[in-house]
């Protein structure tokens, strides 16, 4: 039986079943979170960091912990 390592992500554009690959969950990071709305506007406002990284400008130097960090997403075994 083949183990699987999937990602837990229950946040903004999150599939239904807050299960993702690797390849699904830093598709939503780099394409929707970057550019979702109430995400620009905290930035805008001054109300979102992270671990020193000057966002949105940061978001291209994010690693996948940093993005699973970021999101409160965390790693599962299927």
């Amino acid at each position: 039986m083949t183990t699987l390592l999937r990602i837990r992500y229950t946040g903004i554009e999150a599939l239904p079943s807050s299960i993702h690959t690797r390849e699904e969950f830093l598709y939503i990071m780099h394409n929707r979170i970057t550019t979702h709305p109430l995400v620009l506007q905290l930035i805008k406002e001054g109300m979102l960091f992270f671990k020193g990284y000057r966002l949105p400008k940061g978001f291209k130097q994010f690693t996948l912990e940093d993005w699973m960090d970021f999101a409160g997403a965390s790693h599962i075994i299927c």
